[in-house]
């Protein structure tokens, strides 16, 4: 993989300070040219294009990274390199309103996840995927949907293999959500950092559209993506959760 260039990088950062997307995407499209393989280059885009609501251009790329990352030297047939990329392009459907497409990428994601078939997995064996599903699963009514992410959630809370480990975060999400703790526990757990408190949020979200409490979950939305300005998607890389709910508390607004 080619070395970051930097200067470019720190660029982008300044053109989204200001809202200037344009620039942030021809200055990645520079990068590409000189980098047409690096998928953390493709990664980043595809980040813009989300931010910016540009579906299907945030699914071309987050596409084009899982390519160049399975052809790596660690690739193993019948294995996703990583969850990541999945989980995005579930979000891209969702956000378009193809929602079962959302929940077969999500679906697909977290069976693999407990099968063990991923080889990387982001934020404790795979939580974030399991969170996305039953987001999905509560909304569409799917039961069997959320008992996968049931049993997901126990394997990991059972495992002993390191990258698995929910001793701390994010073990409270699957803790929440197999209710051995309660949301006041959940908020205070996930105090100290911002993605922490948008995933908890957002589980707050779930469990309160479960339950029928609309006036709850629009609030936890909301709380879920305070941050507006669009340098915000370097403070939430890779944390779909926020972009989902960042859609659909916007979309009560209007």
């Amino acid at each position: 993989m080619a070395m970051v260039d930097m200067s470019e990088a720190k660029r982008r950062v300044t053109y989204l300070q200001s809202a200037n997307q344009e620039r942030a995407l021809a200055s990645l499209d520079r990068c590409l040219r000189k980098n047409p393989n690096d998928s953390l280059l493709y990664r980043e885009r595809a980040h813009v294009h989300l931010y910016f609501g540009q579906m299907q251009q945030a699914r071309s790329d987050f596409d084009a990274a899982d390519r160049l990352q399975t052809k790596g030297p660690d690739a193993r047939p019948g294995r996703l390199h990583s969850d990541t990329a999945y989980n995005a392009i579930g979000v891209t459907y969702w956000i378009q309103g193809h929602r079962e497409l959302a929940l077969a990428f999500w679906r697909y994601t977290t069976s693999s996840l407990c099968a063990n078939r991923v080889a990387y997995s982001h934020m404790g064996g795979g939580i974030q995927a399991g969170l996305l599903l039953w987001f999905g699963a509560i909304h569409e009514h799917r039961k069997d949907d959320v008992h996968l992410v049931r049993t997901l959630y126990e394997n990991r809370l059972s495992s002993t293999f390191w990258s698995h480990s929910l001793k701390s975060w994010p073990g409270p999400i699957a803790r929440f959500f197999l209710e051995q703790i309660d949301e006041q526990h959940l908020i205070a757990d996930a105090s100290d950092r911002i993605t922490k408190l948008c995933d908890a949020h957002f589980a707050a979200a779930i469990r309160a559209r479960e339950l029928g409490r609309n006036a709850a979950y629009q609030k936890h939305l909301r709380l879920a993506a305070p941050v507006r300005d669009p340098s915000a998607l370097y403070d939430f890389y890779n944390e779909f959760p926020y972009f989902i709910a960042k859609h659909e508390a916007d979309k009560s607004r209007r």
